[in-house]
């Protein structure tokens, strides 16, 4: 066997019934050789130095942002080609980058991972980006069918939606938004994990040690799924949105979503609601004096609306 797996419906914890407000940082907007292009879809980031990378869902490209002002970042391409400029014909080709982590030196390779989403055949490349002297440089191909296709044994609606490296393994979570569902943690071995990044174009299956199907509860009968995660003082925190519709595919209605963390026994623990209009894709948590401060970035599912930086100061 390649994992165990272990069931937790037990119930979920809430701590806070107030909602957590976010302040705005920026608007998300890059510059291209046409001029200055908004950003609408943002679905994984990752805080480094004084940098900020994001990844969006329906882009062929790494976006970098400096914290020290608020110009207009600038891109990487992560694949060749250029996507359709049509909703539709876009959603149906485009690779699905849901995740980005951040892989320290001491595993080989100091970079960025971009995880696709898996929830369709085409959607099973992603990219590791090296990263030397705050600059990201050197995509390569990274092949996740091997892994993803054992992990379509056991959820019916394969949708990976977050990712962090914590202190013992490498954790992506599966995004229970679909008739199924299932939402949970898999758990990777990180040296084997770092070895394929490193040797390898593909991410091998027996890299997956352990699954954890987890109960995250709802909002007005809509059931809660991950949508990120960063790991922060020995805690994994993560993000949790309710979106009607039941489809790993098409958009649904957003409802509302939760900031929360595993505690030491491994519940979920939701430690508040927060006020954000737009869907919540992307998470870092770092620790400040007072707590913790989150950065978030949004995806309206909506072209004509810019994905948001947000960050929120929270304790527990």
């Amino acid at each position: 066997m390649y994992f165990t797996r272990d069931y937790d419906y037990s119930k979920v914890f809430f701590m806070n019934q107030s909602k957590l407000a976010l302040n705005t940082i920026r608007n998300l907007s890059v510059l291209t050789p046409n001029g200055e292009k908004f950003i609408c879809a943002a679905s994984g980031l990752v805080k480094h130095e004084n940098n900020l990378y994001v990844i969006t869902d329906d882009e062929l490209s790494l976006m970098t942002f400096s914290l020290k002002n608020k110009s207009p970042g600038h891109s990487i391409a992560l694949f060749p080609g250029i996507l359709p400029t049509e909703p539709k014909a876009r959603k149906k080709v485009k690779p699905d980058l849901e995740c980005l982590a951040y892989i320290p030196a001491n595993l080989g390779q100091e970079g960025l991972l971009a995880i696709p989403s898996g929830s369709k055949p085409n959607r099973q490349i992603g990219s590791f980006v090296k990263l030397q002297n705050g600059q990201a440089f050197e995509p390569k191909k990274i092949d996740f069918s091997l892994i993803y296709e054992t992990l379509q044994k056991e959820f019916l609606e394969l949708n990976i939606e977050g990712a962090a490296l914590t202190s013992s393994s490498f954790v992506i979570l599966q995004r229970g938004n679909g008739a199924s569902a299932q939402s949970a943690l898999i758990e990777l071995d990180i040296l084997g994990l770092a070895d394929d990044l490193q040797n390898n174009e593909f991410i091998q299956a027996s890299r997956i040690q352990q699954i954890k199907e987890v109960c995250l509860g709802n909002i007005n009968n809509i059931n809660l799924g991950f949508t990120d995660a960063c790991f922060c003082n020995n805690k994994l925190f993560f993000l949790a949105v309710a979106e009607s519709g039941n489809s790993t595919y098409n958009d649904g209605q957003y409802v509302g979503a939760f900031i929360g963390y595993f505690d030491n026994a491994g519940k979920a623990v939701l430690i508040s609601q927060l006020d954000s209009a737009f869907k919540p894709e992307g998470l870092w948590v770092e620790g400040i004096d007072s707590g913790y401060r989150a950065y978030i970035v949004t995806d309206a599912d909506d072209p004509n609306l810019v994905s948001t930086l947000f960050s929120t100061d929270f304790k527990f």
